[in-house]
């Protein structure tokens, strides 16, 4: 029987310990995992947590902000391309100028194609849909050899993405989507982060999309009063959606 991590909250998505385990051991040798496993409740450590012990999805973005923080790095060494911390702050500053939720994708995929150095990131228009298409097919991972791994990472950024789009739209992100795509297959392990969604999700496909409705996309939106637009803000953003 797998382990819990205790939670207030027992409607949350949950994961597995060995989803995360990869990159965990990926940056022992630069972080002290064991203290930073044990400020999130998991006492044991890399080596002691049962593998099939389960934790809130949130728990994951704990580690990546913590992680990025002390590595310097948005992309946790998982890309052979580094992206410094502060980063987030210049890319997620420009957020401020968009008008709607349309805007707000068009500006986020474009600043980070120029970070990342390629386009992984498209927005098209199809039929009545503004769809976010993430293709991370060339994408130069450093584990890119364990592809259950990086399937759980394509997960995650885009809801990771989603959250980050709703909370600063009030919502409208939520209301606005349809459907989400994922290149992952229903026969593939690991795919309780999954249950995230509310809406269909086509699996084993080319590329990761989130689909919105076209016209909420274009609807006016206001952006939060005083937003924090920090990269640690946004983190907050993402964990406390």
């Amino acid at each position: 029987m797998a382990a819990h991590l205790p939670s207030s909250n027992s409607d949350q998505t949950l994961i597995a310990f060995w989803q995360i385990e990869p990159i965990l051991r990926s940056v022992s040798g630069e972080v002290d995992v064991d203290a930073l496993l044990a400020k999130l409740g998991l006492s044991e450590g890399l080596d002691g947590t049962p593998r099939d012990t389960e934790l809130p999805l949130q728990v994951y973005f704990r580690i990546q902000r913590a992680l990025a923080r002390r590595l310097n790095d948005l992309t946790l060494h998982l890309s052979s391309r580094k992206l410094m911390y502060q980063t987030g702050d210049f890319v997620l500053e420009q957020l401020k100028r968009a008008r709607t939720l349309r805007e707000a994708i068009e500006c986020l995929c474009e600043y980070f194609n120029i970070m990342h150095g390629d386009t992984y990131n498209i927005v098209q228009h199809r039929g009545d849909g503004l769809v976010l298409m993430i293709d991370d097919s060339h994408f130069p991972y450093t584990l890119k050899d364990d592809h259950t791994f990086t399937r759980f990472v394509g997960d995650c950024v885009l809801i990771k993405v989603h959250c980050l789009l709703d909370s600063l739209a009030h919502g409208v992100a939520h209301q606005a989507l349809r459907r989400v795509s994922i290149r992952r297959t229903r026969e593939e392990s690991g795919s309780q982060q999954v249950e995230f969604w509310t809406v269909p999700v086509a699996y084993g496909k080319p590329v990761y999309e989130l689909v919105y409705d076209f016209d909420l996309a274009c609807a006016p939106i206001r952006m939060p009063d005083m937003p924090d637009f920090s990269t640690d803000g946004i983190f907050a953003r993402v964990i406390g959606h």
